[in-house]
């Protein structure tokens, strides 16, 4: 995501960036383009696995958790999935929080000197315990140890009633799925979190 927001603002002009950031233990990988137009249907756009951003020149290719679509949906390219294999071999929460962190901070600096004004959120709250659900693999909890964690501004980023939790207290707020809140739940959420009508 961090890349995403450097990549947006170089190729157009914002006046204010948001940023609702996934899971601490969500991780990427960037291949080339051309390397990505060899999987089938990503030549004429329509990649057969479709959990990846193209942008000029490289792909991004996301895992969405240790458990992701990429440990079981075919389709996701086998020297992708081995890449997301390596990656998380061994992986735990002060390697997972280190990447996430240094990222963010990364971004809150992009932003602050191109003097774009900004507001963060995480989708859940990082900081609470998910190891006893089902969401553990792919939201995951930070480790305020991480070198990282001090170098966030924590009061630029909104985490007291992040979408997920408030999304559980709404009816009908989330998908079928228990997980994704609803198109509308995050317009309305939005909206009362940063004060942005983006329905309008």
């Amino acid at each position: 995501m961090a890349a995403r927001v450097l990549y947006e603002c170089a190729e157009n002009s914002y006046d204010q960036v948001i940023v609702i950031w996934t899971g601490i233990n969500r991780l990427d990988t960037v291949i080339t383009r051309a390397l990505h137009e060899t999987y089938p249907g990503a030549w004429e756009g329509r990649p057969d696995y479709s959990f990846c951003t193209p942008i000029k020149g490289s792909v991004w290719y996301h895992a969405g958790g240790q458990a992701g679509s990429w440990t079981w949906d075919k389709t996701c390219p086998a020297d992708i999935r081995q890449i997301f294999k390596t990656q998380y071999l061994g992986a735990d929460a002060r390697y997972l929080s280190d990447i996430s962190l240094s990222n963010i901070a990364y971004t809150q600096s992009f932003l602050e000197k191109q003097k774009i004004n900004y507001q963060m959120s995480f989708i859940y709250n990082p900081l609470l315990d998910y190891c006893n659900t089902l969401h553990e693999h792919h939201f995951g909890t930070i480790d305020k140890s991480s070198s990282y964690y001090k170098l966030v501004d924590w009061d630029k980023i909104k985490i007291n009633n992040t979408a997920f939790e408030w999304a559980k207290t709404e009816p009908n707020a989330l998908e079928p799925d228990q997980l994704h809140p609803t198109r509308d739940a995050m317009k309305k959420w939005i909206d009362l979190t940063f004060g942005i009508d983006i329905a309008a």
